[in-house]
């Protein structure tokens, strides 16, 4: 949520937001990595009695005849729900990842003309183009602290398959990282600028139509590519099964990125 002192950050996670999201990726654990949990948890796997308390509560989990952790029916819809909101969020918002201010033009405009992955990552990472997701989400009304929880768990930074990542969870330093990467980002008012007439342009209004012209961009991309939204097969835990989005002539940014939206 944003916190609206002004000596204060502008975005912080609180603690029910922070087991939301912790829930969300040992559910998927539970789900796609086909693990249960004891009830009476051991070693590392105390870590995650806060989570699944929280999850047994709100009928996520039930304790099973064998007296372990599983999943229920509401789990899985809980998770099916998440991977629609995930696949979107990916798709839509990477093409605000690198806009040139300046000229007023979008990285992914040359996503097709470079040869391989690791010259489109030194082309994005120039530094005229900012990264824009976090204005982006602003001025959508979604949670910054949600895209950026979805980056870094299509970048494996919760590290479920590394020893102690239990612990990191709920309490590790990867919630500072985020709240780091929220803060420290480009937001709305930020892109308020003062035309050489003096008229005063609000943040707001280049949101829109930084908006407007990542929309159009995103499809003749789609177009370009025939297939980019064919469904990707499979996933490991902490890297969720990505499925197909609706094509973006047929995508509202403020209608179809906050359905599914977790519960306040």
């Amino acid at each position: 949520m944003r916190n609206l002192d002004s000596d204060s950050d502008l975005w912080s996670v609180s603690n029910e937001q922070k087991h939301r999201f912790a829930a969300t990726c040992l559910v998927d654990v539970m789900i796609n990595g086909l693990q249960t949990f004891p009830v009476l948890l051991e070693q590392n796997d105390a870590d995650l009695e806060p989570v699944l308390e929280w999850m047994l509560v709100r009928n996520w989990v039930e304790i099973t005849p064998s007296n372990r952790y599983a999943a229920t029916r509401q789990g899985h819809e809980v998770l099916e729900r998440f991977v629609r909101r995930y696949t979107k969020f990916l798709f839509f918002f990477d093409v605000f990842s690198g806009v040139d201010l300046g000229a007023g033009t979008f990285a992914f405009q040359r996503y097709f003309d470079l040869p391989n992955p690791r010259a489109w990552q030194d082309y994005l990472n120039q530094p005229n183009f900012s990264d824009l997701r976090i204005a982006m989400a602003e001025h959508l009304g979604i949670n910054p602290v949600e895209v950026v929880f979805m980056n870094f768990l299509r970048e494996k930074r919760f590290g479920l398959s590394e020893s102690g990542w239990q612990f990191d969870l709920l309490l590790g330093s990867v919630w500072d990282e985020i709240l780091d990467v929220c803060n420290n980002a480009i937001d709305v008012n930020d892109l308020g600028y003062t035309a050489p007439d003096g008229v005063v342009v609000a943040g707001y209004v280049v949101a829109e139509d930084i908006l407007i012209q990542g929309t159009d961009l995103l499809e003749s991309l789609v177009q370009r590519a025939g297939d980019i939204l064919q469904e990707t097969p499979g996933s490991a835990p902490g890297q969720l099964p990505v499925v197909k989005p609706p094509h973006p002539s047929e995508f509202d940014f403020r209608k179809d990125l906050t359905e599914d939206c977790p519960e306040p």
